[in-house]
């Protein structure tokens, strides 16, 4: 194909894609056109209850948080699964990934007092005692001192 070819064609094929698109505006703005006008009121006298929260919100902070660690935004994807918590504060899930996402960003005791918390209300369940192991080993390995860094090790066990 040469590029006068090409020229050619867009110039035979850009008229109809003009007229096609022009002619999608015009009946938009036709149809709009003839619904009759409403005005929003609002009750000044009545309140109104506040709907409870959806399960699906939830989900959107928990995807959210999910597409943050994704992109490597630890302080994000913590006030997610925060938000997240909110909705679904008994979520086991939710609050092993709260732990370690403190423990990304930094905050190593929030994350041993929201692990001791999850071994104190799942505790048949492996994952938070496992988790709880390993931030104790980062923290042992931290130690300069080798008797101390021995002795934590040890405690973990």
């Amino acid at each position: 194909m040469t590029l006068d070819h090409l020229f050619r064609s867009f110039f035979r094929i850009s008229p109809a894609l003009f007229l096609l698109a022009f002619g999608g505006c015009m009946a938009s703005i036709g149809s709009s056109g003839n619904l009759p006008r409403q005005e929003t009121r609002i009750s000044t006298t009545k309140t109104s209850a506040v709907d409870a929260p959806r399960p699906w919100e939830s989900y959107y902070h928990q995807i959210q948080a999910n597409i943050a660690t994704g992109l490597e935004n630890p302080y994000l994807a913590l006030d997610e699964t925060k938000k997240a918590l909110k909705y679904r504060p008994d979520s086991m899930t939710l609050r092993l990934q709260e732990a370690r996402l403190e423990q990304k960003v930094g905050d190593d005791e929030a994350a041993l007092s929201t692990l001791n918390q999850l071994t104190k209300d799942f505790p048949s369940r492996l994952a938070p005692w496992m988790e709880m192991a390993s931030v104790r080993r980062q923290l042992a390995l931290r130690t300069q001192d080798p008797a101390l860094r021995t002795e934590q090790l040890k405690s973990i066990i």
